[in-house]
């Protein structure tokens, strides 16, 4: 969103007008679900997808008719099966598109630079844009995700999630570079100054160098997530006993699957539930047969894409 947004800029105040296509609901099976985004201006340039393929044509398409004719616009598309043919879909399900028009005047350029500042801030925030087919539609930026009119669509597109990265040995390091190419931000944690420096993680946030046993100057929110990748069982342990009492809805510990039974022994005799080891994710990774520590660290970062992006659908689900 913040290079689709960076582009909004551009265009807007080179006196070009877009629309912002975004998919609001979907069901089914389809190329692209809720949260989707693809941006057109007049001479059918584009940035980002809502899917490919002739649906893609199709929106593309609309979003011309709507830069014409100056008004947003609602489109759904209800694919029965001829309909899937036609649009030339391999997967089926039902799709809804908003068409946001953006004219290039003062007030959408002051918006889109607020969008822009929030991006730099990152606190947490929502895009609710207003399902309308005025030409004055509206669409803000809020701190929040409450609204009362239920004809907006709202999106977190900010997130103050932060990944905390226990044990800063080559997986940490690596892991780090793969999170930093995300866009992920995050917080490299250790106990040794020659694996807990700016120079070692140019691309973490921030670098925290601390005793493992005594984590309590660390604030773990319910959007940051845990790896804990230290440099043996007993560290390990620690931060994950402590991570336990933390709100973090991911906890991932590397390991093997006997190192990880006794772990959860020693977890239920201080009295935690098999409810609570719920969160914790480990032998961490997606299963990717992975060895090295580069592959390691992208089989991490897999799985944190699949957690947060499960999260995100749950709190749009909710809202």
């Amino acid at each position: 969103m913040k290079e689709l947004f960076g582009k909004l800029s551009e265009w807007l105040n080179n006196n070009q007008d877009a629309v912002l296509a975004s998919i609001v609901a979907s069901s089914g099976s389809t190329p692209r679900g809720i949260g989707a985004h693809m941006l057109v201006a007049k001479n059918k340039r584009t940035l980002g997808t809502v899917g490919g393929g002739a649906i893609e044509l199709k929106s593309q398409e609309i979003a011309m008719a709507v830069l014409e004719n100056k008004k947003s616009r609602l489109e759904k598309f209800r694919l029965s099966s001829s309909e899937i043919a036609d649009l030339g879909m391999i997967c089926g399900g039902n799709v809804t598109v908003y068409f946001k028009y953006f004219s290039c005047d003062e007030k959408n350029k002051v918006f889109v630079n607020e969008v822009l500042n929030a991006f730099k801030k990152g606190e947490n925030c929502w895009l609710a844009i207003e399902m309308s087919e005025s030409a004055d539609a509206e669409i803000l930026i809020k701190q929040d995700n409450h609204m009362e009119n239920e004809n907006f669509y709202m999106e977190q597109i900010i997130s103050k999630s932060r990944i905390y990265i226990f044990g800063g040995g080559h997986v940490g390091q690596k892991l780090s570079t793969v999170l930093g190419n995300l866009g992920y931000r995050h917080t490299v944690v250790d106990d040794r100054a020659e694996f807990c420096n700016k120079e070692l993680f140019p691309f973490a946030d921030d670098v925290i160098l601390t005793d493992i046993t005594n984590l309590g100057n660390i604030k773990i929110s319910n959007n940051d997530f845990v790896v804990i990748v230290t440099r043996g069982h007993q560290h390990d342990f620690h931060v994950l006993s402590w991570s336990m009492k933390t709100e973090a809805p991911y906890i991932g510990m590397i390991g093997s699957r006997g190192k990880i039974a006794k772990t959860y022994d020693k977890l239920y005799k201080l009295g935690f539930s098999k409810e609570d080891t719920a969160r914790i994710h480990s032998p961490i990774g997606l299963e990717i047969y992975a060895e090295t520590p580069e592959e390691i660290a992208i089989s991490i970062a897999a799985e944190i894409i699949k957690e947060k992006a499960t999260l995100k659908k749950n709190q749009m689900m909710e809202a």
